[in-house]
C-alpha cells in the first residue's frame, strides 16, 4: 500500500547576532554582578544560537539543536525580560527581512523552524515500518502543536509567517496530516489479508469522516492564502484531492457496516455515492499530475503517488458496489434510498497536538538543552517564593516531628509504667532470685567518698582543725598575758615614780584586747560547730566507712558493700515470708496448679518480649523515615521551577500544592507506624494483664515488691550518709578555712604585740630614768649643798630596784626569753663622782620609738608619748573585713544556732528516739551577713569528682 503524501513547512534564515552588551549591562545594572565573571555563560549562548540557526538541517541534529537553543532562550528570558538585542529574520513566504528588538520575537521564529523540522520529519518518515508510522504521527503532532503555541502566545506578529492566520492554518493542517498517518494504520491493521471484517470497520469509518472533515475545512483558508501568494498553489490541489478521497473512503467504509448489518440497500446507496467521490478524487489528482511541478514543501513524486491511490480507490468501490448490487438484485431485493436520505457517518478524532509543555518535559528534550547558563542569577521575586516554599516545608516536617514525638513519649510512659522489660524479670527467674544489685547511683557515691577519703578524709581534717585551734588559744593566752605584765609594770612605776612620762597602756592597746575578746568569742562559737561536725560524723562514719572501702570491686558478689545490701534485702524478705506463711497457709491444690500457672507466665512472658522488640522496631523505623524525610525537604529546591513559571499568574500555589505532595508518602509510613503502635501497645496490656492476674503472679510480685522497698530504703540510707558526709565535709573546709585566717590573723596580732612590749620596755626604762634625775634635781635644789654621792645611791638604789623588782613574763610558747626583751641594768661599778662637784643631770636617752621615728626630746624636758604603733594588719581589716571580727559564724549554714561562726548539722537526738536515719533532719538557717563571714562563705567546695549528686552541684 502506497504512503499518502504530505505537506512540510519551510524555515526561516536570520543573521548572527551578538549578546554581549545586551546581557552584560544587564546583569552590571540589574543584579549587580560583575560582568566578566560570565564571559563563558554569553559565549556558550551566542554558540548556541549559531548551531540552531546557521548550521543546523531539517533533521533530528536540527531538530535538537533548535530545542537546545529555544530552552536557553526560555532561561534567559526569566532573567533578562528587557534584554534589548537585534534580531534579523527573513519571512518565509515574502522573503522579507523583519529586525526586531524583542526577545519574543526571536523565540517565535526558533519556534516556527522547530515546528518546520518536526513537520518535515513527519512527512519524511518511514511508515511501512510500525516505528516509523509512530514517529510520524508523533512528529506531525509536535508541529501541529508548536504552530498552534506561536498562534495563542505572540501576539501582533511583525510578519507574514507568524502570523495568527498562517499559524493556525500550520496547525490544522498538521492535525488532518497526522489523523491521516492513524487511518492509514487503522485500515492496514483491519484490512490485513482482505477486505476486513465489515462489522469492525465502524471505527474506521469514523476515523475517515474525520479526516475527510478536517481536509474539507481547509480549503476555503487555503485558496484564499494562495490567492495572496502566502502558500504554494499544489497546497490547495493537494487538499482538494484528499478530502474528496477520505469523503470516498467514508462511505465505503460505512458500506462495508451496513451490509454486514442486513442494511443492503444503504450499503449499495453508499457505495454508489463512494463511487461518485472516488471519480473525482481520481479526476483531480490526474488534473493535478498533469501541471504539477516541484516544489520546496512537497515531495517529488506527490502527484504521481496521489494518483495512483485515488486510481486504486476508485477501482475498489467499483468492484464492491457491483457485488453488493447484484447480491441484492438475487437474494436480498432491498429499496436502495436516496443519497440525501443517508445519514451522516460519525466522526472520530485521533490526532491532537503535543503541547510544549510535553514536549520540554521529555528527559531526552532535558538533556539535550544543557544546564542552565545564568543559574546563579536568581530574581528576587524568586527568593521570595522559594521562602514561602520553604516554611510550607518546614511545617510538614514541624507537624509529623511533633506527631512523632508524642508517639514516643506514649510508648515510652506506656512501658515505664508497665515497668518493662525489668518487671518481666521476676516472673521468668528462679523463685528465689531477687534483686540485690548495686544502683549506678550508690556505685558512684562509694567511688567518690572512696577518692574522698583516699585524700585524707574528714577525721584527718578535724584532726588538722583541732591541732590549728590549740595553737591559736595558746597564742591568744600569751598575747592577753603580755598586756597585762606590760600595763602593770607601766602602772608600777607611774606609782614609785611622780614624773614617770610614759603614758598608759590601756589607750595604746584598746584595739588588740577587743581583736582577743572577738577571736575569743569566735573560738567559742566555732568550737560548738566543730563539735556538731564531729557528732554528726560519728554517726555516719560506719556507713561512709562501709562505702569507701567497697568501692574498689563493686562488681564482685562477695563485697562487703553487696553483702550487706543482700543481708539487708533477705532479711526483710524472709521476715515479710515468715509472715505471710504458716501450716494453716497450705494449700495442696495450689501446689499441683503451681507447675500450670509458671509455664503460663513463661508464654506471657515470650509473648510481652515478642511485643517489646516490635514496638522497639516500630520506633527505630519511624526514626529512620523522618530522618529521609528531613533529608528529602532539605534537598527538595523549586528555585528553577519558580523561574520556569515566572511569567504565569498565581502558579505558586498550585505548584507548591504539587510539590508537596511528593512528601505524602514517608508521611503515610510515619502515620502507619503510629497506628500500628497503638495496635500492638493493646495486645501488649492484655497479654501483661493475663500474667500478673494469676495467683502465682501476684505472690511472686508481692516478694519482689517488698524487697525492690528494702532495696530503695538501703539505698536511700546510704545517699543520706552520703549527703550527709558531703555536708560535713563542706562545713570542714569552710572551717578549715576559717582557722586558717584567723591563725594568720592571731599570729600577725603576736607579732605587733611582741613588738610593742619591747619598745614599752625600753620606753619605761628611759622614762623612770628621767623621772629620778627630775627627783634629784628638786632635792638638791631643797636641802642645798648635800653631798652628790647620796644621789648616786639612791639613783642606783632606785635603778637596781626597778630591775629586780620587774615581775616575771613568761616566755613565749615554744620560744625561749629574748635578750632584747631583758631590761637594760647599771653597772655595779658605775660611780658618779663622790666628794667633788656632782655630776652633771644624766642626758635623758631617747626611747625606742624615738629612735624609730625620729622623735629626740629636749634637754631638760620630759619626754613626749609616743603615739601608739599602728594598726595591727589583720585578714578581717580592709575591704571584706571588719573590726573587730563578727559574732557569727562564716560557714554557719548547718547549725540551728545562727551566732555559731559556722557548724553543720545540730547533734542527733540519743539512738532510742531516733526513728529515721540520725542524718536524716538538716537545718539550713540563712548565711551570715558579717564582711569577713561572707568571705568565709564564699570559698567553694573541693569540686566534686562526679556530677550524679544533688551534693555536689
Amino acid at each position: 500500500m502506497e504512503q499518502s503524501p504530505l505537506i512540510f513547512g519551510q524555515t526561516k534564515s536570520t543573521e548572527d547576532v551578538d549578546f554581549s552588551h545586551g546581557v552584560k549591562s544587564t546583569i552590571a545594572n540589574v543584579y549587580g554582578e560583575d560582568p566578566a565573571n560570565y564571559n563563558d555563560a554569553v559565549a556558550a549562548l551566542n554558540r548556541y544560537r549559531q548551531d540552531a540557526t546557521r548550521g543546523a538541517t531539517t533533521d533530528a541534529t536540527g531538530r535538537d539543536l533548535l530545542q537546545s537553543y529555544y530552552g536557553q532562550l526560555e532561561m534567559l528570558e526569566l532573567r533578562f525580560p528587557e534584554l534589548r538585542v537585534m534580531f534579523n529574520w527573513r519571512d518565509v513566504f515574502t522573503a522579507q527581512e523583519i529586525s526586531q528588538h524583542s526577545l519574543a520575537y526571536e523565540k517565535a521564529s526558533v519556534l516556527f523552524n522547530l515546528a518546520t523540522t518536526y513537520s518535515v520529519l513527519g512527512s519524511s518518515s518511514n511508515r511501512t515500518d510500525p516505528e516509523g508510522i509512530k514517529r510520524a504521527f508523533y512528529n506531525t503532532r509536535v508541529a501541529a502543536g508548536l504552530w498552534d503555541y506561536i498562534a495563542n502566545n505572540f501576539l501582533h506578529a511583525p510578519s507574514t509567517d507568524l502570523s495568527r492566520d498562517v499559524v493556525r492554518f500550520m496547525s490544522a493542517l498538521m492535525l488532518a496530516q497526522a489523523q491521516e498517518i492513524f487511518l492509514e494504520k487503522t485500515v492496514e491493521e483491519k484490512t490485513r489479508g482482505g477486505r476486513g471484517d465489515g462489522k469492525a470497520m465502524g471505527i474506521v469509518a469514523k476515523l475517515a469522516s474525520q479526516c475527510a472533515f478536517q481536509y474539507n475545512a481547509l480549503l476555503e483558508p487555503v485558496r484564499e492564502t494562495v490567492n495572496k501568494g502566502v502558500f504554494d498553489r499544489h497546497w490547495a490541489s493537494v487538499i482538494h484531492i484528499k478530502s474528496k478521497l477520505f469523503a470516498s473512503q467514508t462511505q465505503y467504509f460505512r458500506a462495508m457496516v451496513d451490509n454486514a448489518g442486513d442494511k443492503h440497500g444503504e450499503a449499495i446507496a453508499r457505495m454508489k455515492l463512494a463511487e461518485s467521490l472516488a471519480k473525482e478524487s481520481y479526476r483531480l489528482g490526474s488534473t493535478f499530475n498533469t501541471f504539477f511541478a516541484p516544489c520546496d514543501t512537497l515531495p517529488a513524486d506527490v502527484s504521481s503517488v496521489l494518483a495512483s491511490i485515488c486510481k486504486a480507490h476508485q477501482s475498489k468501490c467499483s468492484e464492491y458496489k457491483d457485488e453488493l448490487t447484484k447480491e441484492n438484485d438475487l437474494i436480498f431485493h432491498d429499496i436502495i434510498p436516496a443519497e440525501n436520505l443517508l445519514s451522516a457517518v460519525d466522526k472520530l478524532n485521533a490526532a491532537n497536538a503535543v503541547t510544549i509543555t510535553e514536549i520540554y518535559q521529555n528527559a531526552d528534550v532535558q538533556r539535550s538543552i544543557g544546564p542552565d547558563l545564568f543559574a546563579n542569577l536568581v530574581p528576587f521575586s524568586v527568593h521570595e517564593a522559594a521562602s514561602i516554599y520553604s516554611e510550607e516545608k518546614a511545617k510538614i516536617i514541624r507537624a509529623v516531628t511533633e506527631t512523632v514525638e508524642i508517639a514516643d513519649t506514649e510508648l515510652e510512659a506506656a512501658i515505664e509504667y508497665l515497668g518493662l522489660p525489668g518487671s518481666l524479670r521476676k516472673f521468668v527467674q528462679a523463685a528465689g532470685d531477687l534483686n540485690y544489685d548495686l544502683s549506678g547511683e550508690v556505685k558512684d557515691l562509694a567511688r567518690t567518698l572512696h577518692a574522698q577519703e583516699g585524700n585524707g578524709g574528714i577525721a584527718r581534717q578535724i584532726s588538722a582543725i583541732d591541732a590549728k585551734r590549740e595553737r591559736i588559744v595558746a597564742d591568744i593566752k600569751w598575747i592577753s598575758n603580755e598586756l597585762d605584765i606590760e600595763s602593770k609594770e607601766c602602772e608600777q612605776a607611774r606609782m614609785q615614780h611622780p614624773d614617770f612620762s610614759q603614758s598608759p597602756s590601756a589607750r595604746h592597746t584598746k584595739e588588740w584586747r577587743q581583736q582577743l575578746k572577738s577571736h575569743h568569742d569566735a573560738l567559742e562559737k566555732a568550737g560548738h560547730s566543730d563539735e556538731s561536725i564531729k557528732q554528726v560524723y560519728q554517726y555516719i562514719d560506719s556507713d561512709v566507712r562501709l562505702l569507701s572501702d567497697s568501692a574498689t570491686d563493686l562488681e564482685d558478689s562477695d563485697n562487703e558493700l553487696v553483702s550487706y545490701v543482700k543481708d539487708y534485702v533477705t532479711h526483710s524478705s524472709a521476715s515479710s515470708h515468715n509472715r505471710q506463711q504458716s501450716l494453716l497457709d497450705l494449700d495442696v491444690s495450689a501446689e499441683q496448679n503451681a507447675e500450670h500457672e509458671t509455664r503460663k507466665m513463661t508464654a506471657h512472658a515470650r509473648e510481652i518480649t515478642r511485643l517489646l522488640d516490635v514496638l522497639k522496631t516500630l520506633k527505630k523505623s519511624r526514626s529512620q523515615h523522618i530522618q529521609v524525610l528531613r533529608q528529602k525537604i532539605q534537598n527538595d529546591d523549586v528555585s528553577h521551577l519558580l523561574i520556569l513559571n515566572r511569567k504565569a499568574q498565581h502558579v505558586e500555589s498550585d505548584m507548591f500544592g504539587s510539590e508537596l505532595d511528593k512528601f505524602k508518602e514517608d508521611q503515610k509510613v510515619i502515620e502507619g507506624t503510629i497506628a500500628e503502635q497503638l495496635k500492638r501497645l493493646e495486645e501488649l496490656n492484655g497479654v501483661w494483664l493475663k500474667l500478673t492476674s494469676s495467683t502465682r503472679a501476684q505472690e511472686i510480685h508481692t516478694k519482689h515488691a517488698e524487697s525492690d522497698r528494702r532495696r530503695k530504703e538501703v539505698f536511700k540510707k546510704l545517699k543520706k550518709a552520703g549527703d550527709t558526709y558531703f555536708e560535713a565535709a563542706d562545713g570542714v573546709s569552710r572551717a578549715t578555712v576559717f582557722y586558717d585566717d584567723l591563725e594568720n590573723a592571731v599570729r600577725q596580732l603576736k607579732s605587733d604585740v611582741s613588738a610593742y612590749v619591747k619598745a614599752r620596755a625600753k620606753e619605761r626604762v628611759q622614762a623612770v630614768i628621767e623621772a629620778e634625775s627630775a627627783g634629784e634635781k628638786r632635792s638638791m635644789g631643797s636641802v642645798g649643798g648635800t653631798g652628790a654621792s647620796s644621789a648616786s645611791s639612791a639613783f642606783e638604789s632606785e635603778f637596781g630596784r626597778l630591775n629586780v623588782s620587774t615581775p616575771h613574763r613568761p616566755p613565749k610558747p615554744g620560744v625561749s626569753p629574748s635578750p632584747a626583751a631583758q631590761l637594760p641594768s647599771t653597772p655595779s661599778g658605775a660611780s658618779y663622782g663622790y666628794g667633788s662637784l656632782p655630776p652633771p643631770p644624766p642626758q635623758p636617752q631617747p626611747s625606742i620609738y624615738q629612735s624609730m621615728y625620729g622623735l629626740q626630746g629636749q634637754p631638760g624636758q620630759p619626754a613626749q608619748v609616743p603615739p601608739p604603733p599602728p594598726k595591727p594588719t589583720s585578714p578581717y581589716s580592709g575591704a571584706n573585713y571588719a573590726s573587730p571580727p563578727p559574732q557569727s559564724s562564716p560557714y554557719a549554714q548547718y547549725t540551728q544556732q545562727p551566732s555559731s561562726p559556722y557548724s553543720t548539722a545540730p547533734p542527733p537526738p540519743p539512738p532510742q528516739a531516733q526513728t529515721q536515719s540520725p542524718y536524716a533532719q538538716h537545718q539550713h538557717p540563712p548565711p551570715p551577713s558579717a564582711p569577713y563571714q561572707q568571705n568565709y562563705q564564699q570559698q567553694p567546695p573541693p569540686p566534686p569528682p562526679n556530677q550524679n549528686y544533688p551534693f555536689f552541684r
